[in-house]
């Protein structure tokens, strides 16, 4: 395969020689000038890739032994060296750094065969800084979440050999577990939103609230507040259009949204621009694990504008009482999933379905009762006929209504 330099100047490429070995060739696109800028030897080059414009990494074991050595290289060949010399030890690359060309994140199993550690290197020089200190062997950490300077956010650690929770720098720099996940459960960082100026943005695959797994735009710096009993979150407008004022949009699944509230538009005088970030208080949020939140931005002219979609972790604390949550898929064939949240085991549990002229059609459970956290239902529905249903859940003195049709 061919790869680019960060500029697009220089293409580097894998070839064998006569010999079988495969040495790295840079070619200079303006001038077809070729260079062999990794000689392959004895050992296996197991991967490499541009740093920056100058610089290459790559990796290689010695003698066999799958010890991997990071090495970094000038495209000239020039200033070869060897970044992890230590004997015994493996090194992983982990992630570049969009501000920093001149450093990586590395792992090295420096301090413990059984566990790694992670590493900021220096391409140049090959100065090492330990970034954090993986110490549980028995649940040990599993992946690092870095932003773009290089500064560990997020970390993923194992619990009990098979579970995994989720923990997140706070503004102290502290970190806590945001979320603890079974071996059913998806939810991971894939990269931080560089494109906002908050710092906590990042995009998530999760699958917490559907059957399938979703990228979602996640705030971390969004917060529940156990005092006030209330979302904060901050929402920004991409836009600079006069405007009369944003709706609040609210939703449980991330599509379907309510409007919450009107903001009427504001005015920065200090600035001179219009505001283009609200900071805002739900305190009438729908009891859930996940909620979605959105600008709607009306102008004077009448056109529509959305900000990015947040979504916003609740913790299990402020969950009152058992939700029941969108049901899928709709339209539904022969099976219909039912998910739902149960906050105490000795709330009592109801599920029937209705047709469309309010008979009863399925009962479902009747004043049953379940284990706290996420649950669901997988109902056969195959034989009922064609239409429009009704489903009818009660936990206590709550009662949840959701339609589906069947085709």
């Amino acid at each position: 395969s061919f790869n680019y330099a960060p500029n697009g100047k220089y293409i580097s490429y894998m070839e064998k020689d006569d010999d079988g070995k495969r040495h790295v060739y840079v070619k200079e696109i303006a001038t077809g000038k070729i260079t062999r800028a990794i000689e392959e030897k004895d050992e296996l080059i197991r991967g490499y890739g541009w740093v920056n414009n100058n610089r290459l990494v790559y990796l290689m074991d010695q003698g066999g032994d799958e010890n991997y050595h990071l090495y970094a290289a000038d495209l000239d060949g020039a200033n070869q060296k060897d970044l992890t010399p230590f004997d015994g030890v493996k090194a992983n690359f982990l992630e570049l750094l969009k501000e920093d060309k001149d450093h990586i994140i590395i792992s090295l199993n420096k301090n413990n065969p059984q566990i790694f550690d992670p590493y900021k290197v220096n391409i140049v020089t090959g100065a090492l800084e330990q970034l954090y200190t993986n110490e549980d062997v028995a649940n040990p950490i599993m992946g690092y979440n870095f932003d773009k300077d290089g500064n560990l956010k997020a970390f993923t650690k194992l619990r009990d050999g098979v579970e995994q929770d989720l923990y997140y720098a706070n503004a102290a720099g502290k970190f806590e577990i945001i979320n603890s996940l079974n071996w059913k459960d998806a939810f991971s960082i894939l990269s931080f939103n560089y494109a906002s100026e908050n710092a906590d943005d990042a995009y998530v695959v999760s699958n917490l609230n559907s059957d399938k797994s979703e990228i979602i735009l996640y705030d971390f710096k969004a917060v529940y507040d156990p005092v006030f009993e209330s979302v904060e979150i901050e929402l920004e407008l991409m836009t600079d259009a006069d405007r009369e004022g944003v709706f609040l949009q609210r939703s449980i699944n991330g599509i379907d949204f309510v409007d919450v509230e009107f903001i009427p538009s504001g005015y920065n005088q200090a600035e001179g621009e219009a505001l283009h970030y609200y900071a805002i208080s739900d305190r009438q949020y729908p009891y859930v694990q996940t909620l979605y939140y959105r600008l709607k931005e009306q102008t004077f002219d009448d056109q529509i504008e959305y900000s990015n979609i947040r979504a916003v972790q609740l913790p299990s604390s402020s969950i009152r009482t058992s939700v029941l949550q969108d049901v899928h898929p709709n339209p539904a064939e022969d099976q219909l999933f039912i998910p739902f949240y149960i906050h105490s085991e000795t709330e009592v549990i109801s599920a029937d379905i209705y047709d469309i002229q309010g008979r009863l059609v399925m009962q479902l459970v009747q004043n049953q009762q379940f284990s706290v956290g996420k649950q669901r239902l997988e109902i056969e529905v195959g034989n009922l006929p064609r239409g429009v249903y009704t489903l009818r859940f009660t936990a206590e003195d709550a009662v949840s209504i959701r339609k589906f049709v069947l085709h």
